[in-house]
């Protein structure tokens, strides 16, 4: 934005990356216990026992429009050089992901 723009900018809090997970995936592989919102909670506990919590974060968003069968779409929004990367990942590697994830920013 020009700097005679009426809107004000701020620096993100979240400066060393964001992951967006698909809740409505993790919604069609298990309509009771979401799988998606239990990855969500797992990975703010180890974010924050890291204390990178607040730099990166874990944001669960509605559908991103991938919709892949038996899988949860994630995308890292966290390179500001690169365009976000978009992963389709089965539940059981949800946490490998992350853990690779995190590793890069602590």
């Amino acid at each position: 934005m020009s700097s005679d723009s009426p809107f004000k900018s701020t620096p993100p809090l979240w400066s060393s990356g964001i992951l967006l997970i698909c809740e409505k995936c993790g919604k069609k592989l298990d309509d009771q216990e979401n799988p998606t919102l239990a990855f969500r909670d797992r990975a703010k506990d180890a974010l924050k026992k890291e204390g990178v919590w607040g730099k990166s974060r874990v944001i669960v968003t509605s559908c991103l429009g991938t919709c892949p069968s038996g899988q949860i779409t994630v995308v890292d929004v966290s390179a500001h050089d690169r365009a976000p990367a978009h992963y389709t990942l089965k539940i059981k590697e949800l946490d490998a992901f992350f853990e690779k994830w995190l590793s890069e920013r602590t």
